[in-house]
């Protein structure tokens, strides 16, 4: 399974700014229902670190960057991840 971009830097952000919530947007709503990315809470999202190392893992998994590429990567950097 591929993630969109979206769901990429969803991820990314997740694991480096590890916020306690966010609201439940698609992305958000997406990886806790699909992948126990965080529990619902009405209109939010509440997570914990066991939901952060479960975001880092996938990151790994799928062979992409736990934080986004600077503005300055090189084609050898993005190459590093596939794309």
């Amino acid at each position: 399974m591929a993630f969109t971009t979206t769901e990429v830097s969803f991820l990314q952000r997740l694991v480096t700014e590890r916020p306690l919530v966010r609201a439940s947007g698609v992305a958000a709503t997406f990886f806790c229902d699909n992948h126990g990315l965080g529990v619902c809470i009405r209109r939010r999202i509440e997570y914990q670190d066991r939901h952060y190392e479960a975001a880092e893992r996938l990151l790994r998994l799928h062979d992409l960057p736990e934080s986004p590429l600077g503005p300055y990567s090189t084609r050898a950097d993005v190459a590093q991840f596939g794309g």
